[in-house]
């Protein structure tokens, strides 16, 4: 098939259009997130290098280096929707679109599985354990745990995810003058 023809189906456009959607909410998570936990991580470890209080310090450090664990995690699992986005240009194939889209929606898939909440839960009760066992701070520790692991559960449930969500195989139809996409009985419309 041609550019030409590639460019002009109604079903191609709409896949691009789902793609280039995600692709900007994976932008906006990344860049808010990360951010958060930059500013979490560097005001927690600057605290912790200009107090003098030696438990006060303790408590900041391993707050801040949780944040920065945060930080490593928005960087390394980026939403794929944005590498895809751009990789496949203006002119790609129906089947280069429809391999995208079930790339995108199985690293969505992985990044919203019940491990990941388990590892956040585990990462931040294990950091919370260690500042009641190690140091007895067991209020901070107690606090680290519970933010920690909330923080970690809002990462993962504002992470886009509505290619994971949608059957691939019979994904785009007609409904009415433009192309719908079908998913466990809901059908979202794009109007051409």
């Amino acid at each position: 098939m041609a550019c030409a023809d590639t460019a002009g189906d109604p079903a191609v456009r709409a896949k691009m259009q789902l793609l280039a959607e995600d692709a900007q909410q994976g932008k906006l998570w990344a860049w808010g997130w990360g951010s958060v936990l930059s500013v979490s991580a560097a005001g927690q470890l600057t605290l912790a290098a200009l107090v003098d209080d030696e438990d006060f310090r303790i408590d900041r450090l391993v707050g801040g280096g949780t944040s920065v664990v945060g930080v490593l995690a928005v960087i390394v699992t980026h939403p794929r929707a944005m590498r895809a986005s751009r990789k496949l240009g203006t002119c790609p194939s129906a089947e280069e679109v429809d391999l995208a889209i079930e790339q995108v929606a199985a690293e969505e898939r992985f990044a919203r599985a019940w491990y990941q909440h388990v590892l956040g839960a585990a990462f931040n009760l294990g950091a919370g354990l260690y500042l009641g066992l190690a140091h007895e701070h067991w209020v901070s520790g107690s606090l680290q745990a519970v933010l920690g692991t909330v923080s970690s559960e809002a990462m993962i449930f504002t992470r886009p995810h509505r290619l994971a969500d949608f059957a691939i195989a019979p994904m785009i139809s007609s409904v009415g003058s433009g192309y719908g996409l079908r998913s466990y009985g809901v059908t979202v419309s794009i109007r051409l």
